[in-house]
């Protein structure tokens, strides 16, 4: 079964698992019978099913895992048979390289749904070239530059503007036992005191610092706050000489990226 339609493309500007800059959904639904622990088959058993002439000679000798619940997938798959075929080879062949820990393709099922995710660019050109019919949707960097970037970078945050014209940093806020309660509210009314475009407190984060917290109470969950730059940035972990109290993530704009 073919894809009429070209592909959908998505830009990303995030590794998949931190590990993969590529991906695309492909139209193999019944791969599920070869993937996980309670899988029905192997996706060696699938090849040797699919190598016999006939579906009834397929039966009889490898029907051992062929129940009345799933012969319709497995009789999908006959159908396809030869696309399977070049499908199972391929990934026997890129999946991973002979000698290295690393997987170059990672396969996810999410019911019907069938996912991979590519290492590198060459390798999902590769599997493109041969599958392109069967692929449904890509996500990828805009370009081989912005995959690198994100390789080197992984937590940065690649933004077309900074929010609100001006802040490079945003700081998540990590464990809301860390600081005592007069150290909060002290570190509030510290923020309080510099300018609005050196640091933005969101609400709640500001209503977390300004109130007496209960395990039941109000949580910093997702809480964060903007800061302007470097200086503002060092001015903050002088003040609260804690490690691991906020998240740090940089803002990095797209055009610096592509220069």
């Amino acid at each position: 079964m073919k894809t009429k339609n070209t592909p959908s493309i998505q830009y990303t500007n995030k590794l998949f698992y931190g590990e993969y800059a590529y991906s695309c959904v492909v139209n193999f639904y019944e791969y599920h019978l070869m993937q996980g622990r309670h899988a029905p088959t192997s996706r060696y058993a699938m090849l040797q099913l699919l190598s016999f002439d006939t579906w009834e000679e397929a039966l009889e000798n490898y029907g051992w895992s062929v129940s009345s619940r799933n012969e319709v997938y497995f009789k999908k798959v006959w159908n396809r048979k030869e696309d399977y075929v070049k499908f199972l080879k391929w990934l026997e062949d890129n999946e991973s390289h002979m000698g290295s820990w690393e997987t170059m393709v990672k396969i996810r099922t999410e019911g019907s749904k069938l996912s991979l995710y590519f290492r590198t660019e060459e390798l999902i050109n590769d599997f493109l070239e041969q599958f392109q019919s069967h692929t449904i949707s890509i996500s990828r960097p805009i370009s081989e530059t912005r995959a690198d970037y994100i390789r080197n970078n992984p937590k940065d945050m690649i933004v077309k503007k900074y929010p609100y014209k001006n802040f490079r940093y945003k700081l998540i806020w990590q464990d809301k036992y860390k600081l005592k309660e007069d150290k909060k509210q002290a570190f509030l009314k510290w923020c309080e005191g510099f300018a609005e475009d050196s640091m933005k407190i969101t609400p709640q984060l500001k209503d977390f610092l300004n109130k007496k917290t209960h395990w039941w109470g109000n949580s910093a969950y997702g809480a964060y706050m903007y800061v302007r730059d470097d200086f503002a940035l060092s001015m903050i972990n002088l003040y609260l000489s804690e490690t691991n109290i906020f998240k740090v993530r940089k803002y990095v704009l797209e055009r610096d990226i592509e220069k």
